[in-house]
């Protein structure tokens, strides 16, 4: 059995009792998964699924989360065969956090550099057309606009 230390925590456990075999980063730990028949991990979604078809990769299958703990996946909770309702999921808050989670640019005070500014406007403005290709969910219009005044503040 692969297993990874994310796995532990998010079933209880903790990294030191897991055992299996040790997989460094994201890509190798999806292809040691999909080669072992027995194998289990935590993983991000853009190595789950192909993100030119949407489908999941080749031997590997996402194990659901039952989120609101009545012991089945109810319909609202089953959206895992494509990498699309994957992503919605999480948008729109039917995927749990954790795991999923929002990620964040962490500055001590307001940044000062006009570069930096300018990087973090295009983060949330033209960069956004390339969030989905490298396997994260967009950022809500709403959530732009607040950051986005935040910085002309």
């Amino acid at each position: 059995m692969r297993s990874c230390r994310c796995l532990g925590w998010h079933m209880g456990g903790k990294q030191e009792n897991l055992k299996g075999i040790g997989i460094n980063g994201d890509p190798a730990l999806a292809e040691a998964v999909a080669n072992d028949a027995g194998g289990i991990a935590f993983n991000n979604t853009i190595f789950v699924y192909d993100i030119k078809t949407g489908k999941k990769n080749k031997n590997i299958e996402v194990l659901p989360l039952d989120k609101n703990e009545n012991g089945k996946i109810d319909a609202e909770e089953n959206f895992y065969d494509a990498f699309s309702t994957v992503l919605e999921a999480i948008s729109n808050g039917n995927f749990p956090s954790p795991p999923a989670r929002e990620l964040y640019f962490v500055a001590k005070g307001k940044p000062t550099k006009n570069a930096t500014i300018d990087f973090i406007k295009w983060c949330l403005t033209d960069g956004q057309k390339y969030v989905s290709q490298a396997g994260y969910v967009p950022i809500s219009q709403e959530k732009i606009d607040a950051y986005l005044s935040l910085l002309d503040e």
